[in-house]
């Protein structure tokens, strides 16, 4: 799990100019989020992944003939989480220059993977939790039970305006990041436990890069 969360700090602050710019030490805060939920080394490589799905979407929009290590990255993340998968193929959209086909079968791939290993590969999986979580979640008491909450809430509270600012460009801008992530998390609160945080380690390079795309336009934040 250390070895490609360092990968993940370490290609946080090669392809986010903001990370560079700012003290980097924050990026150790990535560990508690990992952890809180319980040991799952798997997250620390999803967001390794993930930072370098979005690296690559911003790059095809400049050259379609990098499409191919996006497909390969996309692949790579569905046989491992294909909700997640799915995520940053619905974000390519519109932001990687592909066309309608190629863009389609994107969004096909984490669809056909989860389809082959939950019939063919693992067709006889047990599952131990509720497939339906809405009712507890709703309830606050798992969510209420997890420190990071607290924390969130007061950087929110801290930093509304700047947050409110971010939100409303991004949803200007990058209409299929925001209606991802907001789908995401939907999805979250009906069918997982929103207080394991981990399960939002790759909003991390979404943020940043809706940030500076924001941050290039002129506004402080």
């Amino acid at each position: 799990m250390v070895f490609f969360l360092s990968l993940s700090a370490l290609a946080l602050i090669k392809h986010f100019n903001c990370v560079r710019d700012i003290q980097t030490g924050w990026l150790f805060l990535i560990y508690p989020f990992l952890m809180f939920g319980g040991y799952r080394p798997t997250a620390s490589f999803i967001l390794f992944l993930s930072v370098h799905t979005v690296t690559q979407i911003r790059k095809t929009g400049d050259y379609q003939s990098r499409a191919r290590p996006l497909v390969l990255l996309i692949v790579l993340m569905s046989a491992t989480r294909a909700d997640i998968a799915l995520l940053f193929a619905i974000c390519s959209v519109g932001a990687a220059g592909l066309g309608l086909r190629a863009q389609s079968a994107l969004i096909a791939i984490p669809l056909i993977v989860q389809l082959l290993l939950s019939n063919l590969v693992f067709s006889e999986a047990e599952y131990y939790s509720q497939l339906f979580m809405l009712k507890d979640n709703l309830s606050l008491r798992y969510l209420a039970s997890s420190p990071i909450t607290f924390a969130l809430i007061a950087l929110l509270i801290r930093y509304w305006e700047a947050i409110k600012g971010l939100v409303t460009y991004g949803a200007k801008a990058n209409k299929s990041v925001v209606f991802a992530m907001a789908a995401y998390t939907i999805t979250l609160c009906l069918i997982a436990r929103p207080d394991e945080y981990r399960l939002f380690l790759p909003f991390l390079p979404l943020i940043l890069w809706v940030f500076e795309d924001y941050r290039q336009k002129g506004v402080s934040i």
